[in-house]
Parts: C-alpha cells; structure tokens; sequence
C-alpha cells in the first residue's frame, strides 16, 4: 500500500468481497455488489484485482 499512496492514490480494500478468482460464475454476486457499494458512495476511478496461483 505504501507505493500506492506514495504514487498519490488511495486505495481500497473491499475485505467483504471474498476471493473472486476462485469462484464461480455464479457466486460472483457479493463480490460485485461489495464493488458496487463503493461506487455508489464515494466512487472509484479503477478496480484492480490481482490474481496469483
């Protein structure tokens, strides 16, 4: 997160999401709505989802 901020961004980590990768079609409801609500309030420029294994 330090590169982030030193980069002049902030970010936000949507805990409640789950792990979206992992999952299927189907049970990506939470994870878009977890997006969504963040949108709606303050907003957000970009998501950014990082994958690994």
């Amino acid at each position: 997160m330090a590169e982030v901020r030193g980069a002049g961004l902030d970010a936000i980590v949507v805990n409640t999401s789950g792990c979206g990768t992992a999952q299927s079609h189907a049970a990506a409801g939470p994870i878009v709505r977890a997006w969504m609500a963040e949108v709606r309030g303050a907003g957000l420029d970009a998501i950014v989802v990082n994958t690994s294994g």
